[in-house]
């Protein structure tokens, strides 16, 4: 087979994904600092038993997708389970997949024909959480999210939610490969909240919007385990923090996540929000501000597009500036 080799370019770590591929037997080169550019080699995979270290679905959907080309079955095993979209995906086309959920655990034979579906894409969780947030914590709301993906996987700000006190009410209108429901929100008073280790697989999109949730709630909320969170976009344990104490939140950064002070009148010390490029942390300074009586500002508004380009236009017909 003729070698041949491609390379692209990112910031992104991705050390953690080169180290579980390379037991299939993949090259991958890196940078020096472990990110993109990489420099990835084709030829043959073996199949292989594959532990990760982390509990990633990006990390996990990686093996699997690799695995589908390899010569002989693969075993990928996660320490905790993450979203399983991609195990869903792969089940409705055909692929020879097994998981064993007591065993955290995918197997996936090699060999069989997929075979294209017609697909309910479900609204996305992780940006339906910044509307359910705002309606959470801004007065006198009350506001339905349509269409909402409720895969157990994807529902742990929901849970978190209830675990606060929020009125929120759920109706589920469709299920099967991916169930999906309307989910109602309202204004709430919201009581502090621990969130640890085996909660954030399931939120870990989310766990800035907790970090707000916490901020508005009543008594003191700590978050740990979110060490995954430094690795993204951002350094998003640091900038969350940044951004919450610009607004006047107490909040202190830990290594793996926050311990934050409920305080609902905060004294915003400085009006110029940064999203420093990252999608997810102008959505929630965006989010944040709603509640301000200070004029707020966001440097790099544009970085939201990455995951949501109509995100200020939906929010401005909720009413948000």
């Amino acid at each position: 087979m003729q070698k041949r080799a491609l390379t692209i370019n990112s910031r992104r770590l991705m050390k953690r994904v080169q180290g579980p591929l390379a037991r299939l037997g993949a090259q991958i080169g890196l940078s020096e600092a472990g990110t993109l550019s990489a420099t990835v080699v084709g030829h043959p995979l073996q199949g292989a038993r594959v532990k990760l270290e982390v509990a990633s679905a990006q990390v996990k959907s990686a093996v699997i997708l690799a695995a589908l080309q390899v010569q002989g079955s693969t075993t990928v095993s996660e320490p905790l389970p993450t979203r399983d979209h991609t195990e869903r995906l792969l089940q409705a086309f055909g692929a020879n997949l097994t998981v064993d959920r007591a065993a955290n655990s995918i197997t996936v034979t090699p060999g069989a024909r997929l075979v294209g579906q017609e697909v309910l894409v479900p609204g996305d969780p992780s940006l339906a959480a910044f509307f359910l947030v705002a309606g959470a914590v801004i007065t006198n709301s009350h506001l339905t999210v349509k269409d909402v993906c409720l895969n157990p996987t994807r529902t742990g700000l929901i849970r978190v939610l209830k675990k606060m006190g929020a009125r929120l009410s759920i109706k589920e209108t469709a299920s099967g490969g991916e169930p999906l429901g309307n989910v109602t929100i309202q204004t709430s008073q919201l009581r502090e909240v621990t969130v640890t280790a085996k909660d954030v697989p399931d939120l870990i999109d989310e766990l800035p919007l907790v970090v707000l949730l916490a901020a508005c709630a009543d008594g003191v909320s700590e978050i740990s385990g979110a060490g995954e969170l430094r690795v993204k976009e951002t350094d998003r344990i640091q900038t969350v923090a940044e951004l919450l104490l610009q607004l006047g939140v107490d909040v202190e950064e830990r290594p793996d996540g926050w311990r934050i002070v409920g305080r609902p009148n905060w004294q915003v010390q400085k009006p110029n929000l940064n999203s420093h490029g990252d999608h997810r942390l102008g959505m929630l300074a965006a989010v944040a501000a709603l509640g301000s009586t200070t004029p707020l500002f966001l440097i790099d508004p544009d970085a939201v597009a990455v995951s949501y380009p109509s995100f200020f236009a939906d929010l401005a017909k909720l009413g948000g500036a």
